[in-house]
């Protein structure tokens, strides 16, 4: 009977264990899910489409947990064909500090898209996001970084749905001023500073870039679009921004704000902070993960303000970097006739032909004076070797955006030294021919082959002039 009576107080004890384990981890379940409820960093995520001038587009919104309308933002990427994905860290910054956030797919690059192509798209991404439950349809605004700082005024300046706009590493001047200028910033951060470099890469290399429409979109007009934005607008530069002009471009923007009558816009500098707000090295070019102290405090800031009905009036946060180099001013009205394309191909193009025929007819008749065949031979070769190697630098260069420029020597690259000293000795060897080259007895072929040679060696010289290779400094 005692046997039994102390099974049953063992029975009742376990399930008593039992039944308080089981509250115990219902309740620890429930804390567990209210906390992340309630957590700042957990939010929901959820594909959406939408449709853009007949395009079908793709993208996520990041939704904030808790109840009640959020305020939203949608992001425009910078430039290349760049998935969502690659604005996921700065969706996070926004979406945990209660943004609904928006990032989608960039359309395909084609020559359709263009930069009011793209802002079609933005402002589409701002309806749908305005469409979500959850978001406040009067509290969307936009966000653009570099080339997507371009778009975004574009986009705002159509349409009032937008109410508010940042812009990081803010692009005040045109594409062509734009690129140039980082390829300025690349040859001064490489200890490049022979005038006669930086004036054929960045002076005349710009004119001609911009007169040959090798780059999209060179001249569009980033005021034009900035002077038609009334809503509230915060530009973000990094101190080391060495892609646009920090200095000049937020100097620019204050004369747009004065002259439209915008009271609400604002100026941010971050400090050591390259184009994207990241950290980055003495240099400003590299970009390392996080961004950098300051950024995501002073736009969030800012951004609360402005949906809470007080957006800052004008305001410049940190202090004004020092630039460097300075924008090209007057780079498009430089522009003249043999700029184009067409002349600068034509001139290559009579140089190669005329060294190739030569070496052809040196080829064919192998009897002319030792000498003479001596100083035509290197006169083909340097004259080659000139024109191929700065045609195909001079590319390369603008092609990379200066990332690539060779080792340095007395403030020039060792490749543009290079080219400069086969440059000389063409030069140097078209005036041997000329005064030696019609002297003792000589064949047809020997005339032709001189003629040619003397043809291009003028044309070389002049060309050679131009782009600044036959000058010291």
């Amino acid at each position: 009977m005692s046997l039994h009576l102390g099974n049953r107080k063992l029975l009742s004890k376990a399930m008593k264990i039992s039944i308080l384990s089981v509250l115990l981890s219902l309740f620890f379940i429930i804390f567990y899910s209210y906390a992340n409820a309630a957590s700042p960093d957990k939010w929901q995520e959820k594909d959406v489409s939408f449709t853009s001038n007949n395009t079908k587009m793709q993208g996520t919104v990041l939704m904030p947990n808790g109840k009640g309308k959020h305020p939203g933002i949608v992001l425009v990427h910078g430039s290349g064909q760049k998935d969502r994905e690659k604005l996921r860290q700065d969706a996070q910054m926004f979406v945990k500090a209660g943004f609904a956030t928006f990032i989608y797919d960039k359309r395909e690059k084609s020559k359709s898209r263009t930069m009011p192509v793209l802002a079609n798209d933005a402002l589409a991404a701002v309806h749908t996001l305005q469409a979500q439950s959850g978001v406040d349809p009067r509290k969307v605004g936009i966000w653009g970084f570099s080339e997507g700082a371009w778009v975004a005024p574009i986009a705002a300046s159509q349409s009032k749905d937008i109410a508010f706009v940042v812009l990081l590493g803010t692009p005040v001047v045109t594409p062509i001023q734009q690129q140039t200028y980082h390829i300025q910033n690349r040859l001064f951060q490489n200890r490049i500073t022979s005038k006669n470099v930086t004036d054929a890469i960045t002076v005349k290399g710009s004119r001609f870039v911009y007169q040959s429409n090798l780059l999209p979109e060179a001249d569009h007009d980033a005021v034009s679009y900035l002077q038609k934005v009334k809503q509230p607008v915060l530009a973000v530069w990094g101190a080391k921004d060495r892609l646009t002009p920090a200095a000049e471009g937020a100097n620019r923007l204050q004369q747009i704000w004065k002259s439209n009558g915008n009271k609400k816009g604002s100026i941010l500098f971050v400090a050591n902070a390259e184009h994207a707000a990241h950290q980055t090295d003495q240099t400003g070019f590299e970009r390392f993960p996080a961004f950098a102290a300051g950024y995501e405090t002073e736009v969030l800031n800012w951004l609360d303000e402005v949906v809470k009905g007080n957006p800052p009036n004008s305001q410049v946060i940190g202090q004004v970097p020092s630039q460097d180099v300075h924008v090209y001013q007057n780079l498009i009205k430089d522009v003249q006739w043999y700029d184009s394309l067409g002349v600068v191909l034509g001139i290559i193009g009579t140089l190669l032909v005329c060294y190739v025929a030569a070496m052809i007819s040196s080829i064919r008749n192998r009897k002319m004076d030792s000498a003479l065949k001596r100083y035509a031979g290197w006169t083909i070769a340097s004259g080659l070797l000139a024109t191929i190697g700065f045609a195909s630098y001079f590319v390369m260069i603008w092609s990379n955006g200066g990332k690539v420029l060779g080792p340095v020597l007395y403030e020039r690259p060792i490749i543009w030294l290079i080219i400069q000293g086969f440059s000389l000795l063409t030069t140097f060897l078209t005036f041997v021919l000329a005064f030696r080259g019609f002297h003792g007895s000589l064949q047809k072929l020997d005339y032709v082959r001189i003629v040619l040679l003397l043809v291009a060696g003028t044309l070389f010289t002049v060309w050679a002039v131009y782009w600044g290779l036959l000058l010291p400094s």
